[in-house]
């Protein structure tokens, strides 16, 4: 993949991060993922080529019809390491921290630079 591609692919992954990500968990794992409407598929193809996961769907709720793109395990690392260096401070960056600290005997740890954020 050559440098305009990836950068395009950074760019988009945390765009859609603050706009429409969502950090959170079961009760084995934590997770990271996306919602978007059935017609808009395509988004979350591009995603699972730039950190992985699994897309889920399409889902019918109360005539809300969407799919699901789900970061677990390795994928869901590698977006972490994203999120660490790429989230802008925003309420989204906010959330992904107290996400981390909740999670955090189940994820990668945070750089020292994030880690004095969150004391």
């Amino acid at each position: 993949m050559d440098m305009p591609t990836q950068e395009f692919d950074l760019g988009y992954l945390i765009g859609l991060t603050v706009a429409e990500g969502s950090f959170t968990a079961d009760r084995q794992q934590p997770s990271f993922q996306f919602r978007l409407h059935e017609e808009n598929p395509e988004p979350l193809e591009r995603l699972v080529k730039v950190v992985g996961g699994v897309i889920y769907g399409p889902y019918n709720h109360s005539d809300r019809k969407y799919y699901v793109l789900m970061l677990r395990g390795p994928a869901l690392w590698k977006a972490v390491e994203l999120f660490y260096e790429h989230l802008p401070h925003c309420k989204k960056r906010l959330q992904f921290v107290a996400w981390w600290k909740k999670h955090q005997a189940k994820l990668p740890p945070l750089p020292p630079e994030l880690e004095e954020q969150t004391r």
